[in-house]
């Protein structure tokens, strides 16, 4: 579970907007997990991790009464993503990381979640269906309409073969 740290504090961070309070939430969420393991009784460990986190974040927030919309910083995470090939390319990235941001932050709520945690937490579709508390094929629903989303939303930036590739489509789906 040690693995799944940085990628918690990561997810929460989205939600809360603060590093120190995704790494309370997370803290929270493992604590939930442990004092709660005599009644897991099967899944996926680390979409339940995911799935508490989640809920103690927005918990937080209630408590808080911290109304926010996702902001989304996804540069730092696309720079990570989309690595310039040479360096006559560095503008052409940073403008599709800026493209890239914008489209993301016009998809519905839950459908930017969904596509969050499958392309850049690295969940497969059950464990974010386990995660959100809705059926696999919700998940996978939302997943083809981000695409289709993101695909209308940057058409013309980048060639087809090419939009599979920097929407991280990595084959993370469990199907």
């Amino acid at each position: 579970m040690a693995e799944s740290w940085a990628s918690l504090v990561l997810y929460l961070g989205t939600i809360l907007g603060s590093q120190d309070s995704a790494q309370d939430a997370a803290q929270e969420a493992f604590v939930r997990l442990w004092e709660r393991r005599e009644h897991w009784q099967s899944g996926s460990a680390r979409a339940l991790v995911f799935r508490i986190g989640r809920n103690v974040a927005l918990d937080f927030q209630r408590r808080a009464q911290i109304r926010r919309q996702w902001k989304g910083d996804y540069s730092g995470r696309l720079q990570q993503q989309l690595q310039p090939y040479m360096p006559d390319e560095e503008l052409e990235a940073s403008e599709f990381q800026a493209r890239f941001a914008a489209a993301m932050e016009n998809l519905p709520a839950r459908r930017r979640e969904v596509f969050e945690l499958v392309r850049f937490q690295g969940l497969t579709y059950q464990e974010v269906a386990e995660v959100l508390e809705v059926s696999h094929q919700t998940v996978a629903n939302q997943m083809t309409l981000a695409h289709r989303d993101l695909r209308r939303m940057l058409a013309g930036f980048l060639t087809e073969s090419a939009v599979g590739r920097d929407l991280g489509n990595s084959g993370s789906q469990d199907g």
